[in-house]
C-alpha cells in the first residue's frame, strides 16, 4: 500500500486527543499523518492544544539539563514539533 502504516483507533465519545497527542509524538519521524473523525474540527483544535502541551513539556526538560548534547536532541524536537502543521477537511 505504497508504504503505508495504517492504525485504526475508536475512541468512541472521548477522543481521547491526550493519548493520540503521545502516539503521533512517538511517530513524528514517520511522515504525514491522516486522522479520520465525525467531527474534525473539533478534535483538530483539542488535538493542536494537546500538541503545543507536549512541545512545551519538551522546552522545560530542554531548560533543565545540563548536557550539551540532550540540549541539541531537545532543540531539535523542539523544533520539528513547532513544524507540524494541523489541517481539519469537512467532506461534503
Amino acid at each position: 500500500m505504497h508504504g503505508l502504516i495504517v492504525e485504526e483507533n475508536a475512541f468512541g465519545s472521548n477522543p481521547g486527543t491526550k493519548d493520540i497527542a503521545r502516539h503521533l509524538f512517538t511517530r513524528m519521524s514517520c511522515g504525514k499523518v491522516v486522522i479520520v473523525a465525525d467531527n474534525p474540527l473539533a478534535l483538530l483544535g483539542a488535538l493542536r492544544r494537546q500538541w503545543l502541551k507536549l512541545a512545551r513539556k519538551v522546552q522545560k526538560e530542554r531548560a533543565s539539563t545540563l548536557n550539551a548534547q540532550r540540549i541539541f536532541e531537545l532543540n531539535e524536537m523542539v523544533m520539528k514539533m513547532q513544524g507540524v502543521a494541523f489541517y481539519g477537511y469537512l467532506a461534503g
